[in-house]
């Protein structure tokens, strides 16, 4: 924010883009943390030895999920400006012409920057989401594993 109130998008945009390299950046050494574990958890011959795993990826599981809020909100807010936005240009148009359609194309094209700090913000809440449907599924992965090992035992015993 400038000394005059206003806003330079362009900045905005940069630590977007900076932000969001950093989510990926994240979500990529926690896939790799996950995918170096499935060899040892496969091999592990206890339950009580995937506790471990599991209790690491249940930590990587909260730090998304704070992730995800953070994200989400941000994105909700910048959502919110821009819609207030095109609705504040829509009821400003005298004699619109053109579909709305139209309309809303060139006022997405007059704040392109605007239009791309919200769609790297939307694109952060997706990788985020669709890093958590993975992450949920080798939890339960761990999960239904820890359970046979636990069956196997009382069965042997």
């Amino acid at each position: 924010m400038t000394m005059t109130g206003t806003i330079d998008y362009n900045d905005v945009l940069i630590k977007v883009q900076g932000q969001r390299r950093k989510y990926a950046e994240t979500i990529d050494a926690f896939h790799l943390d996950i995918e170096s574990c499935s060899e040892d958890i496969i091999a592990c011959g206890t339950s009580d030895e995937l506790w471990n795993y599991r209790d690491k990826m249940e930590a990587i599981k909260a730090t998304i999920y704070k992730l995800k809020k953070s994200a989400a909100r941000n994105n909700s807010e910048i959502k919110d400006n821009y819609r207030d936005s095109e609705r504040a240009y829509q009821a400003g148009i005298r004699n619109p012409q053109g579909t709305v359609e139209e309309r809303m194309a060139k006022y997405e094209a007059q704040h392109i920057t605007e239009y791309k700090i919200q769609n790297n913000l939307d694109r952060i809440v997706e990788d985020l989401e669709r890093f958590s449907w993975y992450l949920e599924g080798r939890l339960t992965w761990v999960k239904d594993r820890q359970f046979w090992l636990q069956h196997k035992e009382r069965l042997g015993n």
